[in-house]
Parts: C-alpha cells; sequence; structure tokens
C-alpha cells in the first residue's frame, strides 16, 4: 500500500492518495489535484467534511466513469447548501455543475443517465459498500465532529487487510453529534490520522501516569476552557452595552454556538435583554436540516425526536420567541430590525469566518462605528490580525479579537486512542509526532509495555515542484492467498502463450464470492465492452497486457539510443525505496519511471512525454 498526499486545504485538513496495486482511492479531495492520468484510474472518492465536499469540482471531470464519491446523506446535504451560499455570494453557478457531474446511486431518472456523470453513494453511518465491486469496501463511522461527518474503515479481502482513516475526529461529550466511534479501528493494518488539533492550549500531554491506559481522553477541561474564554470575552462586551458579530459557517460549530450563547444567557439571566442573529443563504435550511436528522445526532437528542413531540434542537423554539432571528442577507430587512431594535446589545452569527467573503464585510461596517462592540472570532486557523487588516486601516480602534474553539482531537488524545486501537502501522502529520512519542514513552515507563506499532510522518505537501512519487510512503502488506474456482462458461476463453519456460494466459472474469467461496465467472456484457473484451474472446488485437520484468540495462540503453542522456537511477534503502524498487529520474524530460513487483509508474507533466515513455518501456515486456 502507498499513501501519497495530495495537497492541503484550509482548516489544516489534508488530501490522500491510498492505492493498493492498481486500485486507487482519494481521501478527502482539496485544492491541489493529482496528475490527469492518476485520476483516470481512481475507484472511488471518499468526502468527510463539507469543506472537502466543495474541492470535488475539480476532481469529477478527470474521473472514470465507474468511480464512486462516497459519503454521508448530511456532509452531501449541507454541502450543496454551502456550495448554493457561495453561489449567492460570489454569482457563480458551482452548485449546477457538480449536480451536472454527480448521480444519485440507485436514483430513478427519468432518462438515461449522462456518459459523463459519476456515481454518487451517501451511506448511513456503519453501512457496508463495495466500491465499483472492486474488492474495496469501505465504511462510514462516527467521528463526533460536526453533523454527520464520518471517518471510514476501509477493507480488502484480496490483500485481508483494514485501513482506518480517521480525520476531523472530536471525542468531548455531551455534544450533539453522534459520538466517536473507534472500536471497529480496532488492530486495523493501517491507522492514518488526518487533521489533528495542535493549538497551543491542547498540545500539551500532561502527566500521562494519572490517565487510564484504556480510557479515551475527552479533551474535556480543554475545551471548557475554550467555552469559558469564550462567553467570558462576549460577556464583557454585552455587559457594557456593545454588540458582538461572531463570523462562523452556517454549519458545524454554529450549532455549538447557539447551544452555548443560550445557556449562558439563561444564566445571567439575560435571555429577553439580548438580540441574537443569525445571517445566511442557508441559515433557515441549515437549522431546520439539523432537527431532521436525528439519526447522525447523540442518543439522547435521538430519543428527544422519536418519543417526544419536541425537536432535537432548541432553535425553533428561540425563532418562534423571537430571541433568534433568522435572515438570508444583511440586507435592508436586516438593517431595519437590528437598528430598531437597537436599545438592547445583539450577537449576530455570520460568515464568512475569514471576513473576506458574505455579509460578514457589511456586519463590520455597522459595528464598527461604536468602540463597544467587538468582533470575536473563533475559527482556529483563521489569522484575526490578517482578516482585521482592510477594516484596521480605516478604523484603527476596531475592537477585534481572537478566542478559538477547535474541538478536535488533540495529540494525547490520538496518542492514547492509538493505544487502545492496537495497529500494526500509524500515519499521522509531523507535528503530532513529537507529542505521540513522549505520551508513550511516558506511559511505558508507568504501565510497563509500549506500543509495538510503526509510526509513519505523513508526506510533505506536495507543490509544483514535486512530484506525487516524491511524497510517498510504501507499507508492504501481506496478501491472503485463497482457492477460488473457474466457472466453465470461462475456461472456453483462456488462450496461452509461451513467455520463457511458462505459459501465461489473460483472464478477464468477475470474482464472486458467497459464504467464504471465491468463483471467477465470465464478466457480464457491460464489464466486457468496458475492458474491450469482445464477446467470443476475453481481448482483442487493441487490447493487451504487459508481461515479465523490466530489464533495467536494456532499458537504459533504448533510453540512451533515443537521445535521453542525462539519466539517474536508484535503488535500495539508501533511497528510500523498498526492496526490489528501482527509480530512474529523467532530468532533461522532468519525468520519473518508478519499477515495482506490482507495476510500472511514470511521472511527468507533459502527456506527450509519458506517452512516449510508454512505448518506449512496452519494448521490455511481453504483449498477452
Amino acid at each position: 500500500m502507498s499513501c501519497a498526499r495530495i495537497g492541503h486545504i484550509r482548516l489544516g485538513k489534508q488530501s490522500h492518495l491510498v492505492s493498493f496495486g492498481s486500485h486507487h482511492v482519494i481521501l478527502n479531495p482539496c485544492e491541489s489535484i493529482p496528475p490527469v492520468h492518476t485520476l483516470q484510474r481512481v475507484s472511488g472518492i471518499l468526502i468527510t467534511s463539507i469543506e472537502s465536499f466543495t474541492h470535488l469540482i475539480e476532481y469529477l471531470p478527470h474521473l472514470p466513469d465507474e468511480a464512486c464519491v462516497v459519503t454521508t446523506q448530511p456532509v452531501y446535504d449541507l454541502g450543496m447548501f454551502y456550495l448554493r451560499q457561495r453561489d449567492a455570494w460570489s454569482g457563480t453557478h458551482t452548485t449546477h455543475k457538480v449536480q451536472h457531474l454527480l448521480r444519485v446511486a440507485g436514483a430513478r431518472l427519468h432518462t438515461a443517465p449522462r456518459a459523463s456523470t459519476i456515481q454518487l453513494k451517501c451511506l448511513a453511518f456503519r453501512e457496508k459498500f463495495f466500491l465499483n465491486q472492486h474488492d474495496i469496501c469501505v465504511q462510514p463511522l462516527p467521528s463526533g465532529h460536526t453533523l454527520g461527518s464520518p471517518n471510514f474503515l476501509i477493507s480488502l479481502a484480496s490483500f485481508d487487510v483494514s485501513i482506518a482513516y480517521i480525520s476531523s475526529s472530536s471525542a468531548i461529550q455531551n455534544r450533539y453529534t453522534a459520538q466517536l466511534d473507534y472500536e471497529a479501528f480496532s488492530h486495523c493494518n493501517v491507522v492514518l490520522v488526518d487533521s489533528v488539533n495542535t493549538s497551543p492550549m491542547l498540545s500539551s500531554p500532561g502527566p500521562a501516569s494519572q490517565t487510564p491506559s484504556n480510557t479515551l481522553l475527552t479533551s474535556t477541561n480543554s475545551h471548557a476552557q475554550m467555552y469559558d474564554l469564550f462567553t467570558k470575552t462576549m460577556g464583557m462586551a454585552l455587559s457594557n452595552g456593545g454588540s458582538v458579530f461572531i463570523p462562523v459557517h452556517a454549519t458545524g460549530i454554529i450549532y455549538d454556538l447557539l447551544d452555548l450563547v443560550r445557556v449562558y444567557l439563561i444564566s445571567l439571566n439575560m435571555q429577553s435583554n439580548v438580540n441574537i442573529y443569525f445571517i445566511s443563504p442557508m441559515a433557515d435550511a441549515s437549522l431546520k436540516y439539523a432537527n431532521v436528522s436525528a439519526e447522525y445526532l447523540t442518543e439522547s437528542k435521538q430519543n428527544k425526536a422519536l418519543y417526544t413531540n419536541e425537536q432535537p434542537f432548541d432553535h425553533e423554539m428561540l425563532i418562534q420567541s423571537n430571541q433568534l432571528m433568522v435572515f438570508d442577507e444583511a440586507d435592508s430587512n436586516f438593517a431595519n430590525v437590528f437598528h430598531a431594535k437597537r436599545a438592547l446589545p445583539s450577537i449576530i452569527f455570520a460568515g464568512d469566518p475569514s471576513l473576506t467573503h458574505g455579509d460578514a464585510k457589511s456586519i463590520v461596517r455597522i459595528l464598527e462605528r461604536d468602540p463597544k462592540n467587538l468582533i470575536l472570532m473563533v475559527e482556529p486557523d483563521v489569522d484575526p490580525v490578517t482578516a482585521a487588516a482592510p477594516y484596521k486601516k480605516l478604523n484603527p480602534k476596531l475592537n477585534v479579537k481572537h478566542t478559538p474553539i477547535d474541538l478536535r482531537l488533540n495529540p494525547e488524545s490520538v496518542a492514547t486512542l492509538l493505544r487502545i486501537m492496537k495497529p500494526e502501522n500509524v500515519i499521522c502529520c509531523s507535528d503530532v509526532i513529537p507529542f505521540i512519542q513522549q505520551y508513550n514513552l511516558i506511559q511505558s515507563k508507568t504501565t510497563g509495555g509500549s506500543p509495538t506499532y510503526n509510526l509513519f510522518s505523513s508526506p510533505a505537501h506536495a507543490d509544483s515542484s514535486k512530484s506525487l512519487l516524491d511524497c510517498t510512503i510504501n507499507i508492504v502488506l501481506k496478501r491472503k492467498f485463497v482457492r477460488a474456482q473457474i466457472e466453465h462458461n470461462l475456461t472456453r476463453t483462456i488462450h496461452s502463450r509461451a513467455i520463457g519456460e511458462q505459459r501465461v494466459a489473460r483472464v478477464v472474469g468477475q470474482l464472486k464470492r458467497t459464504d467464504g467461496q471465491h468463483v471467477l465467472s465470465r464478466a457480464n456484457k457491460r464489464r466486457r465492452l468496458m475492458n474491450n473484451v469482445s464477446d467470443d474472446e476475453d481481448h482483442d488485437d487493441n487490447s493487451f497486457l504487459l508481461v515479465g520484468t523490466a530489464n533495467i540495462k536494456q532499458l537504459l540503453e533504448q533510453l540512451y539510443r533515443n537521445g535521453v542522456n542525462d539519466v539517474q537511477v536508484f535503488t535500495g534503502e539508501a533511497h528510500g525505496l523498498p526492496f526490489g524498487h528501482y527509480k530512474i529520474v529523467l532530468s532533461e524530460l522532468d519525468a520519473s519511471i518508478q519499477f515495482s513487483a506490482e507495476g510500472t509508474t511514470i511521472e511527468s507533466r507533459s502527456e506527450e512525454v509519458r506517452c512516449k515513455l510508454r512505448k518506449l518501456i512496452s519494448g521490455s515486456y511481453f504483449r498477452l
């Protein structure tokens, strides 16, 4: 298995390309995309967050028709809400483009599906799904971070391996989301940990001896400190008669903050003395959607929705009592209401967190006139100095404060989680590794015994100056071989040929597993057409496979004969390559070729160069 980071996106999340032989799976799309020829071999894209869903538009045009996008229903629905909000702000039509390129799996269409559409599969938590009849099974599990956000368990029967993808997770109790489920990740072959909270407030491992090794840390004290700092800062501004603007997205942390503000105002008996506004094109849809998504909430909220006439959240009650007022935009309607109620302090939620888009500009212009008003920023990865700089130039006295609220797992929680899960290999970002190593060292001295997993640093950012292979982690996974039967209708299509002292045949079939038995039968007509297979034979003259072992010496001679002289050959662990792997770097062509037992990979920015090298390499193999 190899894992390559494609790039990074906002909020610290990363996108990874995970490969199992010829199968490729992308975890969370981002702003940077891999080479087109890599995307054309992708079996599926797994999405765990709304932010990643918004980058899907860059990937869809390059995916093969049999690829599948997998996520949960809330991530898809709220992602589409977010795209509509962004379209309303910028005048673009991204939402329409995404809808045009996606088709919902299992949906009944009035017309035949377009050839360019990619299948979308929205799964419930713990529902299993096989990527387009491949051997890759994916299963979303609750991450505990935001509404419907999943982690993924990826398993392959042919490799007999399981891989856990943990992204933007939270173990904090008493929130609205379904609790983090990590039990299914026990004894995984590989755990890929992504998007961890590394803020100074939460990153100190502390005395591990006080924490039982079988108990998952929940960062309760840390998140209570964040909430306390937030409410105190907000309360000071309100008590001085000022209003507070909190720039946030219209989903996610907003549900926590609305509940936190409501409880705080009730504790001070101020609920009738403060106006609360929520402004966004998707504000009303977001609040209503949260109340009809009980299966993705905590057990207590599910019971509240199922066994009582009450809604899981108190949003609707606040709206009906006029304590919470919802507006699509900061237009004249909002301005009229705001000025009519200006005798009382206000709390305003609107986007976006960077103060560069949406209604944030209008609201800052309204509030900046009074020095008692406060802009209270809570997004952990938004720099308040940079965000407020354009407004500070016009009004140096603008009151801006930053009380970051980051509910993701901290490094100590990750270390504890790994100790419970007992994986074989762990991949995580380099910022987290020192904390995990320190925690494991303290635990080994205190409780005896230390974790036995291999710890890998997540690949460096693949910028434009590097190829995808330069930031790849290769992990050797043991294959599990099982006996399979070949049905008689497939045997007549097998035509072997002599290659050296052996006879080799190409077989195209469909592998079925029933009650532990594996049967290889002739592929159905649709899959034969996809693989260029005729009805009479399982391959034709225009479709072939390359078989054999690469002759490096012969290949170098061919390169020299074709005028390629600046050639470097690397092999062995000294160059970061596993045993049996070769890498040929062609500097003058800005390309590289990597050979391994599983296949040959050509990396080049030029499609013309890649095709020429492919044709050149083909001469070193037998065609089958």
